[in-house]
């Protein structure tokens, strides 16, 4: 199986990602704060994600999010983009997208519950 030689991972001061990629999984951590700062970044690699988890044909995409400290709302939007646009594709054999996130973060339990609910077939949290 043949993967992009790397994905752009994000590299700030204060909010750096890490991705990779399994047989059956893509994996992005983020770390830190998402600010205006790393839209266009995050951006762009969210749909490199999408893309690549959809020429492989990955059974999840998984977003671990358990040292993401904070995420600004044009951030978060980002990945409401994310989960819509997955979900709206309504491949029954596309890949799921799976957050882990960290149950100390009051600000995680509220968002990643409405990405689940904008596509519970295709959302998940851990």
């Amino acid at each position: 199986m043949s993967t992009k030689d790397s994905f752009k991972d994000i590299r700030l001061g204060h909010f750096t990602t890490t991705t990779t990629a399994t047989l059956d999984a893509i994996h992005l951590s983020m770390t830190g704060n998402a600010d205006a700062m790393a839209l266009t970044p995050i951006a762009t690699l969210l749909a490199d994600i999408d893309e690549e988890a959809r020429r492989l044909a990955v059974k999840s995409a998984v977003a671990d999010l358990s040292q993401l400290y904070f995420m600004n709302s044009s951030c978060l939007s980002l990945l409401v983009r994310w989960v819509t646009s997955r979900a709206a594709r309504e491949e029954t054999s596309g890949y799921k997208i799976r957050f882990v996130a960290n149950p100390n973060l009051k600000w995680q339990k509220r968002s990643l519950s409405a990405l689940i609910a904008l596509a519970p077939s295709v959302v998940s949290v851990e």
